[in-house]
């Protein structure tokens, strides 16, 4: 006999291993396919801020007179108030991984840092994505338009800041 019994049963070990190999891949797809369909994608968050807008803005949590975030065809678009400072009923959208983008009113966009280098004294969206907890518990999300240089400098902080710990302290009132 030209073949022995032991090539006999390592072709069917490796044929079983193809198999399981197959399933695993084929369900895998199915599984990332269905992920993607089922909009678990990752959302655009677009930021819309005041024509000329320069500096920091802030979202944070107030639940009772937060606006709703909706999201439509994958991209939630937020706009900004001219005080840099806007109340969100929930912040579940921001927390989750999601690409943002910006532009102003006009329409005019807004180069996301990451994303390429600005020409000298162009604005970008800098500081995507950062947030942070403040001691009560608040969420708070933070942005920034403006040049590197400006960022740096803390250009355009001090008054969003200031009017954001005002909101949030109204809000703490009237929760209480």
């Amino acid at each position: 006999m030209w073949y022995s019994r032991d090539s006999t049963s390592q072709g069917k070990r490796i044929a079983v291993r193809s198999c399981c190999i197959f399933a695993f891949v084929a369900v895998s797809v199915i599984c990332i396919s269905v992920w993607f369909e089922s909009g678990m994608s990752t959302p655009t968050v677009e930021f819309v801020v005041p024509d000329g807008y320069r500096g920091r803005f802030v979202l944070f949590v107030d639940p009772i007179n937060g606006v709703a975030l909706r999201q439509r065809d994958g991209v939630v678009t937020i706009d900004i108030p001219v005080s840099g400072v806007l109340r969100i009923k929930d912040d579940s959208i921001l927390a989750r991984w999601h690409t943002p983008k910006a532009r102003y009113q006009d329409g005019t966009p807004i180069l996301y840092e990451p994303n390429g280098k600005a020409k000298p004294g162009e604005a970008m969206l800098l500081g995507a994505g950062s947030s942070e907890v403040d001691e009560d518990g608040t969420r708070i999300h933070w942005n920034y338009v403006g040049t590197r240089a400006d960022y740096d400098q803390g250009i355009g902080i001090t008054a969003v800041e200031e009017e954001c710990a005002k909101q949030i302290k109204e809000y703490r009132d009237q929760s209480e």
